[in-house]
């Protein structure tokens, strides 16, 4: 009995230290980041480029978008203990139905708002299939009823489809493609979150599906750096944005290493709803003429009005409690 109790304790040990060690390093990159927010000031020549493509949305009348996400903003602590019934399959995916569905609402809300569409961002997250057509999804797999996982990149769009007439029980069910989204949303603002691990195939795929489909301007997003670097050393005039969790895991080896990284390319940062960067460190980011934009579903409190109101996008799923909030903070996106 004490051998045992002596393994379980170890157990417990491990998987304290497991779940205490992570947020340990993301607090000394705070206060890294905190202590010196002014590392940020001085960017390297490799940041021109960012910065001189970033100038037309900084001297627009009004360089704020609001950010249409179809999907819920959710924080990651309301999904833990979050349970869901198992009779009820649910999609991760975004059909052309409801798409249409959804668009109409968010129509009517910026027409009772005596709003247009020109700034605003239309914001997707999409899957590169086995055959390459790129989807709209939320995530990479789909977990079935009888717990079988499957990877969207391992299937056609065929495969998708029949899979969902059959568990949705929809005789129609058409999971949206990009290219829908550029019929229906011509010449619209995009931001694109890139899911998947095929960097190469990813890469290859942007001149081809993205470049040139819309007037208006095209955001890209990963949480994989690496396919982020590799499309700005293939193509740097590409608008890259970054998660602000990879800012801070830069600052903190900067400053062990501060010649290795002295500036994180690209155009700017997404602000999860569960991190808030210091006044400072969004007065740092502006001075290099990069953008931040914040994603959260209301409601607000104080904090989240701040970050609105030094934000250059707030991104939400419900524009009709979140546009209340963006008219006090940003009266000029309030005029046509």
């Amino acid at each position: 009995m004490p051998l045992q109790a002596s393994i379980l304790s170890m157990r417990a040990f491990k998987r304290l230290f497991l779940i205490l060690f992570p947020l340990s390093l993301l607090s000394l990159a705070l206060f890294l980041f905190h202590k010196n927010p002014n590392s940020l000031d001085h960017p390297t020549p490799s940041s021109l480029l960012d910065q001189k493509s970033a100038f037309g949305f900084w001297d627009s009348s009004c360089p704020f978008y609001f950010g249409l996400s179809f999907f819920p903003v959710e924080e990651k602590k309301q999904n833990f203990f979050k349970k869901q019934e198992k009779s009820v399959w649910t999609s991760p995916l975004l059909s052309k139905q409801k798409f249409i569905q959804v668009f109409q609402y968010f129509k009517k809300e910026f027409q009772q708002a005596n709003l247009s569409f020109k700034k605003v961002l239309f914001v997707f997250p999409l899957i590169l299939t086995k055959d390459e057509q790129w989807i709209i999804s939320r995530k990479t797999f789909l977990i079935l009823p009888t717990g079988e996982k499957k990877k969207m990149s391992h299937l056609v769009y065929s495969e998708i489809q029949e899979l969902h007439r059959i568990l949705v029980k929809k005789e129609i069910f058409t999971p949206l493609k990009l290219k829908d989204l550029f019929f229906y949303l011509p010449n619209k603002n995009f931001l694109f979150y890139l899911e998947g691990s095929r960097r190469e195939k990813i890469t290859a795929s942007l001149d081809k599906n993205f470049r040139n489909k819309t007037k208006g301007e095209i955001y890209l997003f990963s949480s994989n750096e690496k396919l982020l670097r590799e499309i700005l050393a293939i193509a740097p005039d590409w608008k890259i944005l970054h998660s602000f969790k990879t800012l801070l895991r830069f600052q903190m080896i900067s400053a062990f290493q501060p010649k290795i990284f002295r500036d994180l390319p690209g155009q700017g940062l997404i602000i999860p709803p569960f991190l808030t960067p210091s006044s400072q460190t969004r007065l740092s980011l502006k001075n290099q003429k990069k953008l931040l934009f914040f994603e959260k579903d209301p409601p607000y409190n104080f904090f989240h009005q701040d970050l609105i109101q030094s934000s250059q996008a707030l991104i939400s799923s419900q524009p009709k409690r979140a546009l209340s909030i963006v008219q006090s903070k940003k009266p000029c996106f309030m005029r046509k």
